[in-house]
């Protein structure tokens, strides 16, 4: 025990579940990320996530305006804010002292006690995450209002989860009746997926959170702006918000029990350490990106931590798209051997992004449902006896997915598409070709052999 420190027989009363969403949350990532508790009859029985707190100086800092609106919603439904948690750096299991001005995490209770004169008392959780590979603690402490100069050392007594919403309010909640049958709906909110960018593939997101996902954490360091409102689904009344966080908040009114984390940042200024604990765990990895180097750092990562990857791209005036995809534990191809000739052409000649300019947001749902299904396959891709598994499998080597969206786009003699509509009257356009991918040390149009740009990427 830290010296000073008093324990006390006092338990703190935490449902199963809230343990959970903590550690599934904030002892999964960085440092330095908290959220608060709420209580019914003096039992912890509900956690939310601070998602727009910040980490300064080595110390998390609340996002209170935010948190003060989800409070007054939580109130009303007959819910008290009792207390936070947050994570330490690993051996630091204490709370930090009283720094002045209700900084340090003493001075935040105190501050707190201050502000909600019903408390008899305010509990404080301290974490360790395994962002840092170390294992994951919880850690517990309470303040009493009669004694505020003393944090007290406790213990969790975990406590059988109740229900205690009203019929209508149980008729409003997110159910999943419709999806039975359907995906491994278990599976689905168990699975942790990672996008990285989510411009149009802001739809994706959402559509997977209706299809049950709940553990999401997507990165893009672009904020919405009047274009995106043509092609990428957003609103008016998001523009200038960071992407990340305009998803967040549309996701929440769609499921409000997901576990979300948008990271408003560039994929290339993540430290390794921070790569590390995204996407340790993953079960899938979306590279929504029409930037070449991003996917082939894409590419990179999905090999190295071995996630099934979806990669996509647009082309020109949306007359066509792609998917690529990976299975590190399955496939002997990867991304990079299905676009091994765009590798060493954007190596002779560097091309930032393509541009889908003239195309409209008809193209990129279409885009989107097709990588939506892919997704699930990738998913599902170990159950065999499921809708969307049993597909792949050792020998499968048709990663690259063509589809024709223009009935003008390819339309000449010699093209695949052409081919396949003279072959058969009734393709037209709307079609796709999986296309056959070998490794590409054996692709005839490239030479590899001795390339650095080849080894490097």
């Amino acid at each position: 025990m830290k010296k000073g420190m008093t324990k006390t027989n006092k338990t703190i009363k935490v449902e199963q579940s809230v343990l959970d969403d903590i550690q599934k949350s904030i002892g999964q990532y960085k440092v330095e990320t908290g959220g608060i508790l709420l209580a019914r009859n003096d039992v912890i029985c509900k956690f939310i996530f601070d998602e727009g707190g910040t980490c300064s100086h080595g110390a998390y800092d609340p996002d209170y305006k935010g948190l003060n609106i989800i409070l007054k919603e939580e109130e009303a439904k007959g819910l008290t804010y009792v207390g936070s948690v947050h994570s330490h750096p690993r051996g630091i299991q204490y709370p930090s002292g009283d720094w002045g001005n209700n900084t340090g995490d003493h001075g935040a209770i105190k501050a707190n006690l201050a502000c909600n004169p019903n408390l008899d008392r305010f509990f404080a959780l301290i974490a360790y995450s395994t962002y840092d590979g170390g294992p994951y603690a919880l850690f517990s402490y309470m303040v009493f209002r009669d004694d505020v100069e003393t944090i007290f050392e406790s213990s969790i007594e975990v406590v059988e989860s109740e229900s205690r919403q009203t019929d209508a309010q149980s008729e409003n909640k997110f159910t999943t009746a419709r999806l039975e049958g359907g995906v491994d709906v278990d599976l689905m909110g168990k699975s942790k997926i990672v996008c990285v960018g989510i411009g149009g593939a802001n739809q994706i997101i959402e559509s997977l959170v209706r299809t049950n996902a709940h553990n999401l954490i997507c990165i893009d360091f672009d904020v919405v702006d009047a274009n995106n409102l043509i092609t990428q689904g957003y609103y008016q009344s998001e523009i200038g918000l960071p992407k990340v966080e305009a998803l967040g908040n549309r996701l929440k009114l769609i499921n409000p029990d997901i576990k979300y984390w948008g990271i408003n940042a560039n994929l290339f200024d993540l430290s390794e350490n921070e790569l590390k604990g995204i996407l340790t765990g993953a079960d899938l990895l979306l590279m929504m990106t029409d930037s070449f180097d991003a996917q082939v750092r894409g590419n990179q990562l999905s090999l190295q931590y071995g996630v099934p990857t979806v990669f996509a791209l647009m082309y020109y005036q949306g007359m066509a798209c792609e998917i690529t995809f990976n299975i590190p534990e399955l496939l002997s191809v990867s991304h990079k051997d299905a676009v091994i000739e765009r590798y060493a052409a954007c190596y002779e000649k560097p091309v930032k992004a393509v541009t889908s300019t003239g195309g409209t947001i008809f193209q990129t749902q279409y885009l989107n449902s097709a990588i939506g299904m892919i997704a699930l396959h990738l998913l599902h891709y170990k159950n065999p006896n499921q809708n969307y598994g049993g597909i792949f499998n050792e020998n499968f080597n048709r990663n690259f997915i063509q589809l024709r969206l223009n009935k003008d786009y390819s339309s000449k003699p010699g093209n695949m598409f052409y081919e396949a509509s003279q072959s058969n009257p009734g393709v037209t356009f709307f079609d796709a070709i999986w296309r056959e991918v070998v490794p590409a040390e054996q692709n005839p149009e490239v030479d590899v052999e001795g390339k650095e740009w080849y080894m490097n990427s």
